[in-house]
């Protein structure tokens, strides 16, 4: 989930600045039924962390498709169109020019992850916010995993994604969701803001999981509270 995954895969300046990147990632908020997602399943509230007891085994997958990628597009860009059309515009552009799909595959595979399950894009995303809010280094493939297992815990217990395009659209907007976010810190590592980025970043999940991303650590369990 480095820089370097990113660049070596493609050139991709999605955002021209933080400021553009805040109101683009902001239009993720404006999703209530995926937000709700995040809220309950990604992140639980901090004294109701547990680790699952058992592996999960519940399949969460979909088959990804460009008609499946391209409605989720759809949507995203119709949400930022209603709060800024020219930072719409400019996003439209980049998702006509570049593959989100396969960006994202190539950032996340290297730690077990892919596209086509709604439990690794929402471990994806939400390891992505962590990493971004506090600074930290890239996750381990069991650190990931037992992130992964958390998140199935939660979607598996939701009945909704019984329905495989309940999870492809999960799945695919989070994709568009992750892609949109690294590329923003990409740029604000290139306009040296990376801090305002990172608050900016904590703010949003305390918005929509009312956790502190900075108060979390990440272990062989999963994220736990600090201290």
């Amino acid at each position: 989930m480095q820089p370097k995954y990113f660049l070596a895969l493609v050139g991709l300046a999605v955002l021209s600045s933080v400021e553009a990147c805040g109101q683009m990632f902001e239009q993720f908020a404006g999703n209530q039924a995926i937000e709700n997602v995040v809220r309950q399943s990604t992140m639980p509230r901090l004294r109701n962390i547990q680790r699952p007891s058992m592996p999960i085994t519940s399949s969460m997958t979909y088959s990804p498709n460009q008609q499946s990628l391209k409605l989720a597009e759809s949507s995203y860009l119709d949400r930022l169109r209603k709060h800024d059309a020219q930072a719409a515009d400019v996003l439209s552009q980049q998702m006509r020019a570049h593959d989100f799909g396969r960006v994202f595959s190539g950032i996340v595979g290297p730690f077990g992850l892919r596209r086509g399950d709604a439990v690794d894009s929402v471990t994806a995303y939400s390891l992505l916010g962590w990493m971004i809010a506090t600074g930290s280094t890239d996750p381990t493939r069991e650190q990931v995993r037992a992130m992964r297992e958390r998140i199935a815990a939660g979607l598996a217990a939701n009945p909704n994604f019984a329905d495989p395009s309940t999870r492809a659209a999960l799945g695919e907007e989070l994709v568009i969701s992750f892609v949109t976010l690294h590329a923003g810190w990409q740029s604000a590592r290139r306009e040296g803001k990376v801090q305002q980025y990172s608050d900016g970043v904590a703010a949003m999940f305390k918005k929509q999981t009312g956790n502190d991303l900075r108060q979390l650590v990440l272990t062989d369990r999963g994220l736990e509270k600090r201290g």
